[in-house]
């Protein structure tokens, strides 16, 4: 079955940091789930980082779940 319409979009820089964005009627049916394991499979045995906001506990759960670990918070200050 070929379904034409986008639930959302996910990459992989050179530098091996991941984003995955799921529009929110499609949240909590396994998408997420899905791009991240096909990221993993795809860039086996390469250093992978994920940059989550601060309150995202869903993300941070997602990848913890998949063996990431937490290495750093990150501050920025805009002029």
């Amino acid at each position: 079955m070929f379904f034409t319409h986008a639930v959302g979009a996910c990459y992989i820089t050179h530098m091996g940091e991941i984003g995955i964005q799921i529009g929110e009627r499609y949240r909590r049916r396994g998408y997420a789930r899905t791009a991240l394991n096909t990221l993993i499979a795809m860039h086996k045995g390469q250093r992978l980082l994920a940059n989550i906001a601060p309150g995202n506990e869903a993300s941070r759960k997602l990848f913890e779940g998949f063996g990431f670990k937490h290495i750093q918070d990150t501050l920025e200050l805009t002029a």
